[in-house]
């Protein structure tokens, strides 16, 4: 089901993918893990579409194997739904990107070069 999905949103991306900059495979791949983060965070709202949507859009313009981004995925804490509560507050864009900054991501993305 994940490829399913991930397929359906790399073939629906326009060509001109509005990043401005020159990035690596492992920053691509670390943009497209935070995307996902933030989709399994936001199950139910409609940031879930805009960050798979994201999260696709680097895919699109990464050129590693599908196995790195599977792996990726991988990686994104299970637990963001039940710790993701601080004060009665969601913190999830902090975990997301507690998880594009640690170490096991950076590792990946750094093997994935």
């Amino acid at each position: 089901m994940n490829r399913l999905v991930l397929l359906l949103g790399i073939l629906a991306i326009p060509a001109n993918h509005g990043l401005e900059r020159r990035a690596s495979e492992g920053d691509l791949l670390r943009g497209f893990a935070f995307g996902r983060c933030l989709a399994a965070a936001y199950p139910t709202l409609i940031v879930k579409d805009d960050a798979i949507w994201s999260a696709g859009m680097y895919r699109e313009m990464g050129k590693l194997d599908v196995k790195a981004y599977e792996d990726a995925v991988g990686l994104i804490p299970k637990d963001l739904e039940a710790l993701t509560v601080y004060e009665h507050h969601k913190i999830a864009v902090f975990k997301c990107l507690e998880f594009y900054e640690s170490p096991a991501l950076k590792a990946l993305a750094k093997r994935a070069r």
